[in-house]
């Protein structure tokens, strides 16, 4: 059981953090980086709200460089709904702590 727990703790290790770092951009890099938190829900919503910023980010420019046969404002509207989902928890996070 220890080793579960220890296997999806550990942060990625360093070859593969070097593989993205050669073909990523530094923010998709920082993004990923911080993917992997601890088991712990509010870490893992911090985690999760800075994938979908970035993500959101990605789906921009990939429309604004090519011509997809798809509706940007539907994708960017499903983005959207979670990252306020994730914002919301955070909120409500720190209003019980005061």
């Amino acid at each position: 059981m220890i080793n579960k727990i220890n296997y999806f703790q550990k942060k990625p290790s360093s070859s593969v953090s070097a593989h993205f770092e050669q073909r990523g951009s530094q923010i998709v890099i920082a993004a990923l980086k911080y993917s992997y938190p601890l088991l712990e829900k509010q870490s893992i919503l911090n985690s999760l709200s800075i994938l979908l910023n970035v993500y959101q980010e990605q789906v921009i420019k990939l429309y604004e460089r090519l011509p997809l046969n798809r509706n940007m404002k539907t994708d960017l509207h499903w983005i959207n709904i979670l990252i306020e989902l994730c914002n919301w928890r955070n909120y409500l996070k720190d209003k019980q702590n005061k």
